[in-house]
C-alpha cells in the first residue's frame, strides 16, 4: 500500500503586550499564517511548553522539547516565528526504528546537541552541490519517481 503524509505548521507567537496591525490587515494575514498571543513576560516557560505541544500536534515525529528546547523563550522574548515540517511516507528503503540511537548532532555554528538518529544501509544516489559546498542524498519513496532529499555541508578540511 502506498502512503504519503506531511505535517506542517507555520505560525507566529508574540508577547501579548505588542500592538498588532489593524483588523483588516489581520484578516488578510490569516490567509497566510496562524497567529497566537502569549504572556512571555510572566509565563515564558509555560508559553514555550504550550507552543511546543501545539507544534507537535501537527508534526508528531518530534519528541517533547525537540521543536522548542527549554529556555528558548525568555521573559525578554517578543516574537517566536515557527515553521515545522514532518514528512511521513513509504520509503523505498524503510528505516528500521530499532536502529534509532541518541547521538551528537553538530550545528552549523559549532554547537552540538543530542538527537535521535536512524541508521540505514543501502545504495543511494548522492549529488555534489559545489555552489553550496554541500552534498545531497536522495531518499526515494515507493513508487519510483517520488521521494525527498537530505543535504549536508561537505566536511571542512580545516578540522
Amino acid at each position: 500500500m502506498r502512503r504519503f503524509d506531511m505535517g506542517y505548521l507555520t505560525n507566529v507567537h508574540h508577547e501579548q503586550s505588542l500592538l498588532t496591525m489593524d483588523t483588516k490587515a489581520q484578516q488578510e494575514e490569516v490567509l497566510r499564517l496562524e497567529r497566537f498571543s502569549w504572556d512571555f513576560v510572566h509565563a515564558a516557560e509555560e508559553s514555550r511548553q504550550d507552543i511546543d505541544h501545539y507544534a507537535r500536534l501537527y508534526a508528531g515525529a518530534f519528541e517533547p522539547n525537540e521543536i522548542l528546547p527549554k529556555g528558548c523563550i525568555e521573559t525578554s522574548s517578543l516574537v517566536c516565528m515557527l515553521s515545522v515540517v514532518d514528512f511521513r511516507g513509504s520509503w523505498k528503503h524503510a528505516f528500521d526504528d530499532r536502529t534509532a540511537t541518541r547521538e551528537v548532532f553538530f550545528h552549523s555554528d559549532g554547537t552540538k546537541s543530542a538527537v535521535v538518529m536512524l541508521h540505514q544501509t543501502g545504495e543511494f544516489r548522492l549529488a555534489d552541490c559545489a555552489d553550496l559546498n554541500a552534498k545531497a542524498l536522495e531518499l526515494p519513496y515507493e513508487p519510483p519517481g517520488e521521494g525527498g532529499s537530505a543535504s549536508a555541508p561537505k566536511r571542512s578540511t580545516s578540522r
